[in-house]
């Protein structure tokens, strides 16, 4: 009797064991979804504190604006499951830091069971967040880490980035240097892999297209000597000053008396992107009155989202409009970054990891960015475009205009 009831024991044991595995096997990342699944469920890592907190700004209102219509109708339709999922997404902040991205990428994998992450705050933080869904086998769509720095980080399956790429930043660059009659341009970089790259890729494109380059070697992370780098240029002639450093060094390089005293004819920072308090940082006191940076979308860029069907004139002013506050650049990428998540998975019509990587390796899809269409290496290079931050001495506020976007030929923009 008693040998009966352990049998009936160990019986049920093993029966609870399989129904267990079924139900979270349902929940992993191993492909297969239980039909007790409610919701497709996006990690988005984004820095909400530490030195970039500015590009976390706006999360998840721009993120859960850009799926409201879908979640109206109840979602998007997976055969799996037969039925529609609504869209959720959860945050983790990165701390503005890659060890941070690294932490946040695995908490809502290990912890929140995301099925996939998307990002959009640089290279840095995209590259760590990539090792940790690259091992786990999870699906991640970055847009705004830099393509050169991206590739150079490994292969990756399960992984795919949008942006510009070295040699689009120059070529966006020597749109406006030919307008301007710039011949002559200085190299202003703080120590980094990506500054390197970035130098070597100048020198070769000053050469093939008559450029003479200044370069005073690179700036000490640590304790950058502004000045005898800007002696070194100012005594080059350099007309215009290429800057590659995070925007607190541009406005400390800007502090110095030496750069203002030298002010060149433009002065560009074209791997980080500039706000409002920014750009007021740099100008204190500065006797110039224009900045430049790089961008692969403005609201001026008549591309609309394939999600909403609206321009980025309209998002702009859902922006303003939400937030009391002028859009910047980051709101675009925020959107795409999304777009192209969603479309990804509309078009495998699963959340079966194999058949998400498929779907996202044949899309070719207009967005509010424009076309994505990733190559062999899972990424896709964005045009870029010159943006130009004024003083308007009547509102006494600092405006931005886009003033070249030639890498965008065969695109009408609106006339002002």
């Amino acid at each position: 009797m008693k040998k009966h009831l352990n049998k009936k024991l160990i019986m049920a044991v093993v029966m609870l064991t399989m129904l267990a595995g079924a139900v979270l096997s349902g929940c992993g990342k191993s492909g297969t979804y239980a039909t007790q699944k409610n919701f497709i469920t996006i990690g988005c890592v984004c820095p909400l504190t530490g030195e970039l907190a500015a590009y976390g700004e706006g999360t998840l209102e721009t993120e859960e604006a850009a799926v409201a219509e879908i979640n109206a109708n109840e979602g998007i339709y997976i055969d799996t499951l037969q039925r529609k999922l609504k869209i959720r997404f959860i945050v983790a902040d990165s701390k503005s830091t890659a060890e941070g991205a690294k932490e946040a990428a695995e908490h809502l994998i290990e912890e929140e069971n995301v099925d996939l992450v998307i990002s959009g705050s640089g290279a840095n933080t995209a590259i760590a967040i990539a090792g940790v869904c690259e091992n786990e086998q999870v699906p991640f769509f970055s847009v705004n880490a830099e393509n050169g720095a991206w590739l150079e980080s490994g292969s990756y399956d399960y992984c795919f980035n949008c942006s510009y790429d070295n040699t689009s930043r120059l070529e966006a660059l020597k749109d406006v240097f030919d307008e301007q009659g710039i011949t002559t341009v200085g190299l202003m970089a703080v120590q980094s892999e990506e500054a390197e790259d970035f130098a070597d890729a100048l020198s070769a494109f000053a050469a093939e297209n008559g450029l003479q380059v200044a370069n005073p070697g690179f700036l000490d992370p640590e304790a950058p000597n502004y000045s005898a780098a800007v002696k070194n240029l100012s005594s080059a002639k350099a007309q215009a000053v290429i800057c590659f450093m995070e925007a607190d060094q541009f406005s400390a390089l800007w502090a110095t008396e030496d750069m203002k005293g030298f002010a060149p004819q433009m002065c560009v920072l074209v791997n980080n992107h500039l706000f409002v308090n920014d750009i007021a940082d740099v100008a204190n006191g500065v006797d110039s009155k224009e900045f430049y940076t790089l961008t692969s979308w403005d609201k001026k860029y008549p591309f609309e989202s394939s999600l909403t069907d609206e321009d980025g004139s309209v998002l702009g002013l859902w922006w303003e409009d939400t937030f009391l506050s002028s859009s910047s650049e980051l709101l675009g990428y925020k959107h795409g970054n999304v777009e192209i998540a969603i479309d990804a998975v509309k078009l495998a019509m699963a959340l079966d990891v194999e058949d998400v990587i498929s779907a996202a390796e044949s899309l070719n899809v207009d967005t509010i960015l424009g076309l994505v269409d990733f190559d062999q290496t899972n990424t896709c290079v964005l045009p870029c475009s010159v943006l130009k931050w004024t003083f308007n001495t009547a509102t006494l506020s600092w405006e931005k205009e886009l003033v070249s976007h030639a890498q965008l030929k065969d695109v009408e923009f609106e006339e002002e």
